[in-house]
Protein backbone atom coordinates (compact mmCIF):
# COMPACT_ATOMS: atom_id res chain seq x y z
CA UNK A 1 0.00 0.00 0.00
CA UNK A 2 1.40 3.40 -0.94
CA UNK A 3 1.71 6.12 1.67
CA UNK A 4 0.00 9.48 1.20
CA UNK A 5 2.30 12.31 0.07
CA UNK A 6 3.76 14.21 3.00
CA UNK A 7 2.90 11.56 5.58
CA UNK A 8 6.44 11.70 6.98
CA UNK A 9 6.24 15.49 7.34
CA UNK A 10 3.04 15.63 9.40
CA UNK A 11 2.31 14.40 12.91
CA UNK A 12 -0.28 14.69 15.67
CA UNK A 13 0.76 16.22 18.97
CA UNK A 14 -1.44 15.63 22.03
CA UNK A 15 -1.15 17.94 25.03
CA UNK A 16 -2.86 18.30 28.38
CA UNK A 17 -5.09 21.35 28.54
CA UNK A 18 -5.87 22.67 32.00
CA UNK A 19 -5.47 21.07 35.40
CA UNK A 20 -8.98 20.38 36.60
CA UNK A 21 -10.71 18.79 35.02
CA UNK A 22 -7.84 17.29 33.04
CA UNK A 23 -8.63 17.70 29.37
CA UNK A 24 -6.60 16.84 26.28
CA UNK A 25 -6.29 18.38 22.84
CA UNK A 26 -4.59 17.39 19.61
CA UNK A 27 -2.92 19.52 16.97
CA UNK A 28 -1.42 18.69 13.58
CA UNK A 29 2.22 19.67 13.13
CA UNK A 30 4.41 19.78 10.04
CA UNK A 31 8.14 19.22 10.44
CA UNK A 32 7.84 19.63 14.21
CA UNK A 33 5.98 22.97 14.06
CA UNK A 34 2.26 23.84 14.22
CA UNK A 35 0.68 24.60 10.87
CA UNK A 36 0.43 28.29 9.95
CA UNK A 37 -3.34 27.88 10.15
CA UNK A 38 -3.86 26.01 13.42
CA UNK A 39 -5.59 22.66 12.94
CA UNK A 40 -6.59 21.34 16.36
CA UNK A 41 -9.45 20.19 18.57
CA UNK A 42 -9.77 19.74 22.30
CA UNK A 43 -11.69 19.02 25.47
CA UNK A 44 -11.16 15.25 25.35
CA UNK A 45 -11.33 13.52 28.73
CA UNK A 46 -8.74 10.88 27.84
CA UNK A 47 -5.37 11.27 26.16
CA UNK A 48 -5.97 8.15 24.06
CA UNK A 49 -9.28 9.54 22.76
CA UNK A 50 -7.61 12.81 21.76
CA UNK A 51 -4.82 10.91 20.02
CA UNK A 52 -7.26 8.71 18.09
CA UNK A 53 -9.29 11.75 16.99
CA UNK A 54 -6.13 13.58 15.95
CA UNK A 55 -4.87 10.63 13.92
CA UNK A 56 -8.22 10.37 12.13
CA UNK A 57 -8.15 14.12 11.37
CA UNK A 58 -4.59 13.77 10.06
CA UNK A 59 -5.61 10.85 7.84
CA UNK A 60 -8.45 12.91 6.33
CA UNK A 61 -6.20 15.96 5.97
CA UNK A 62 -3.58 13.96 4.07
CA UNK A 63 -6.23 12.42 1.80
CA UNK A 64 -7.55 15.87 0.95
CA UNK A 65 -4.03 17.18 0.40
CA UNK A 66 -3.25 14.28 -1.96
CA UNK A 67 -6.45 14.89 -3.96
CA UNK A 68 -5.65 18.60 -4.31
CA UNK A 69 -2.10 17.86 -5.44
CA UNK A 70 -3.40 15.49 -8.11
CA UNK A 71 -5.71 18.12 -9.64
Amino acid sequence: MSRPPGEDEYSVVVVQKGRFPILWEWEIYRDGQPLAVRFRDGNFRQESTAEAAGKEALRKFLQTLAREQNN
